[in-house]
């Protein structure tokens, strides 16, 4: 492989005359007398990443895009590395950053548009798109013992399960998207969909559908909350969660007796300290898209 710079200009000797001084033509039959230039050079382009450690040259295409040619750069593992090193380190469930609003002390990224049961979604120009779970679930969950990813690369609703103390909850974007790959990381590191919610933690890489009937009022995504109204549904989300735990913990418990609601919201994690039962109990309340799909479909 030789790289095409300026510096070495007056040295290369494929693209001119000179190439028949090359040892690797001599003798060749596929040499023409008088040819301009050696008919075994091949030019193509090609792109690397600079925060990689070692360098690795990549066909490049201008109709293939890639991560690295779009919006899709900023969930990137070696980007987030460089531009915000405490994401590598491991970084508290939902920061984002100092000018992202909050509501409860939950992240709301206002860039992003949010589904009933959180998950959410971002759309780049390009129509490229990342999907993920909000920073509510993570507070709710605390942490992630492992991810499986259900969807293939195809168009549908794309599906997560994550494994929560010992129980499997499945995770679906209410939209059908067009997957084109999965965050292998979260294999190994599933803990990132509670410590990096909206960065590392992210599930499906896709293209969302085009075309007006795609984003319609009455469509998926067209009932995502966004900005203001998100803020909203999330601060209803909240006072909902401090609800469900006061009427759960409420419930006597087997020697009869009850908690006592002391008001206020509710304590992150929750579910590490609810039963089994009422852990599948939560999880349908608010992430299951059973009960939301009537009106998002």
């Amino acid at each position: 492989m030789l790289l095409h710079t300026t510096r070495f200009a007056d040295e290369e000797k494929c693209t001119s005359r000179q190439f028949i001084t090359c040892p690797l033509t001599e003798g060749r039959p596929e040499v023409e007398p008088g040819a301009g230039s050696c008919p075994f050079f091949r030019e193509s382009l090609v792109q690397f990443c600079a925060a990689a450690p070692a360098t690795r040259f990549i066909p490049y295409s201008e109709t293939l895009l890639s991560c690295c040619q779009s919006e899709g750069h900023r969930y990137c593992d070696l980007f987030l590395s460089q531009a915000e090193p405490e994401r590598a380190a491991g970084v508290q469930a939902g920061t984002t950053g100092e000018d992202t609003p909050q509501v409860d002390g939950i992240d709301l990224p206002l860039h992003l548009a949010f589904s009933p049961n959180h998950t959410w979604l971002d759309v780049s120009e390009d129509g490229s798109c990342h999907l993920g779970a909000d920073a509510f679930l993570a507070r709710v969950i605390g942490s992630v013992e492992r991810v499986s990813f259900v969807t293939r690369a195809n168009v549908c609703q794309p599906t997560a399960v994550l494994r929560v103390c010992g129980v499997d909850l499945t995770l679906v974007f209410p939209g059908r998207v067009s997957v084109t790959r999965s965050n292998v990381h979260l294999r190994r590191d599933p803990d990132r969909v509670a410590s990096d919610p909206y960065g590392r933690g992210w599930f499906f890489e896709g293209r969302v559908p085009a075309g007006p009937a795609a984003q319609a009022s009455g469509s998926a995504f067209g009932r995502l909350y966004r900005g203001k109204e998100a803020l909203a549904w999330m601060k209803g989300e909240t006072d909902r969660m401090t609800r469900f735990v006061r009427e759960v913990l409420s419930q006597a418990g087997p020697d009869g007796q009850r908690l006592l609601n002391d008001g206020g919201a509710f304590s992150p994690p929750i579910v590490p300290h609810l039963a089994p039962e009422d852990r599948m109990l939560l999880f349908n309340t608010f992430f299951s898209v059973r009960d939301h799909v009537q009106s998002l479909t």
